[in-house]
């Protein structure tokens, strides 16, 4: 991916990830192996005539995936691919390695039932599995009979029991899969044809909502470590869009270069009216852009207002006025005609822009 500026900008290697669920962070990441964004269109052909000539194409429908490999194993990233619930639960084994003293050994922990398995500690003594004993509590007699007999008294022997950790967190994978929707923001490193300019920004993308897909493995091997693969697809945002419905959104790609300001990428500005006429004593919001190298452009919103020079001028509209904080001309009673000039403070290479209001 490439963006024509003064110089040609590329996205590089992979990047990381900041991930929140109902407003609330709910997680975050390294990517290590692979960012990817994927947008797709269906078309329908529209055929007609004789030998069924394409006469028109229509885009149909859209698709659009993301992907990102973390480095980090991640029990929330599970939980939310699967849709998985949190539970007070924490059971999990235990084993203690213990000496035997006049045939009792006492546990850590207490021993419970988990399942189908119930409050048994299992003896391991001399490398072999010699039997069960059901305990309540963690002091556990060995009996001298079989199969125990073969112990001998003042052993070292290992306890395999189950018990509740009450500071572990425990969450379901329901047979139903039901996954999250999350609102991610993927951050990936730009640099720089220009030589030694290096990483000069990042791209970020947004994902408003984001659908987890239910798959993910728990991969553990003598050689390496376990990942955790983050993806889904994007659902359209209709949040934004007006009450009649629209289309909504997947995605909003920013790209941010580090130390520039925005006029640095604009060559002219002006007003999406050249020639505004307005009536006595009404007002008129001043709708600004900014032209963009590469045939892009920006609007130039009260919040860029700080970076402009305004030279209002009433002329024969006398007592007409201009408010820089606001962007708004205010006609006076008398009919004329006013000229707002339009300037960027800190790049004088951009042309002045001239607007002439006439009012009626």
């Amino acid at each position: 991916m490439s963006f024509v500026r003064k110089n040609n900008v590329y996205a590089v290697g992979v990047g990381d990830f900041i991930a929140y669920k109902n407003g609330e962070f709910a997680a975050m990441g390294k990517v290590n192996t692979e960012t990817m964004m994927e947008f797709t269109a269906s078309y329908l052909d529209i055929r007609g005539g004789k030998r069924g000539k394409l006469v028109a194409r229509y885009a149909h429908s859209s698709n659009a995936t993301f992907s990102v490999i973390a480095a980090n194993y991640s029990p929330t990233i599970l939980k939310a691919s699967m849709g998985g619930e949190d539970i007070t639960y924490g059971c999990v084994p235990q084993e203690d390695p213990l000496t035997m003293v006049t045939r009792t050994i006492t546990l850590t922990k207490t021993p419970i039932a988990v399942g189908d398995i119930g409050a048994d500690v299992w003896i391991k003594y001399d490398g072999l599995m010699i039997g069960k004993i059901t305990a309540s509590t963690t002091t556990v007699v060995i009996p001298a009979t079989a199969p125990f007999n073969t112990i001998p008294d003042s052993s070292s022997v290992c306890a395999i029991y189950n018990y509740q950790n009450l500071a572990a967190s425990t969450f379901t994978m329901p047979a139903e899969v039901a996954p999250e929707i999350w609102h991610f923001f993927i951050d990936i490193d730009l640099c720089s044809d220009k030589s030694g300019a290096g990483i000069i920004g990042r791209e970020v993308v947004e994902i408003p909502l984001g659908q987890l897909n239910p798959e993910q493995t728990i991969n553990a091997t003598m050689d390496g470590y376990s990942e955790s693969k983050l993806s889904g697809v994007m659902l359209a945002d209709t949040s934004g869009v007006n009450a009649c419905g629209g289309h909504g959104i997947y995605a909003y790609v920013t790209t941010e270069i580090t130390n520039e300001n925005w006029y640095d990428s604009v060559y002219s500005v002006g007003n999406d009216i050249d020639d505004v006429e307005i009536a006595k004593s009404a007002t008129y919001a001043i709708q600004l852009f900014g032209l963009q190298y590469g045939n892009t452009y920006i609007t130039l919103d009260p919040d860029y207002y700080d970076d402009l020079t305004f030279v209002f001028d009433a002329g024969t509209a006398v007592g007409s006025t201009f408010n820089d904080t606001t962007g708004v001309v205010t006609a006076s009673t008398t009919a004329g005609t006013a000229t707002l000039e339009v300037s960027v403070t800190n790049k004088t290479s951009i042309p002045t822009y001239t607007l002439e209001i006439v009012v009626s």
